[in-house]
């Protein structure tokens, strides 16, 4: 709440404020049309994403900002080395994919693509 305080005390009056992230469900991998597999993200969410959107809440509810639009929308991210994606996701804090969607991505052949849903939200103040 104190970033969101901060944030209200230095927007000019009727400022705006975007809020832009990934939500749930779990992001998707795809390779050739075919679903691979989850990225498994319910810890992402349990430690990021549900707090960050309660305080938001919390912000609403007190006044400091009044939503004006909400937009959900799907991000493809491509990946033209599968073996990269692998290691990559071997560096996620949050994030994991299982010994069996790894698999199915090492025989995928490229590129290999990750939907996920992402929010844009607006407040004015």
């Amino acid at each position: 709440m104190h970033a969101l305080r901060n944030a209200h005390r230095l927007l000019v009056p009727q400022g705006m404020l975007v809020d832009m992230h990934p939500t749930m469900p779990n992001a998707r991998l795809v390779a050739e049309g075919r679903d691979l597999g989850p990225i498994h993200q319910e810890e992402w969410a349990r430690r990021w994403l549900r707090p960050a959107e309660r305080e938001m809440a919390r912000a609403v509810r007190s006044g400091l900002f009044t939503p004006l639009a909400d937009l959900a929308f799907r991000v493809v991210s491509y990946y033209d080395d599968p073996e990269e994606l692998v290691e990559e996701a071997d560096e996620w804090g949050d994030e994991w994919i299982s010994t069996r969607v790894r698999k199915r991505i090492r025989r995928a052949r490229p590129p290999v693509e990750r939907h996920e849903r992402v929010v844009l939200r607006t407040y004015r103040t």
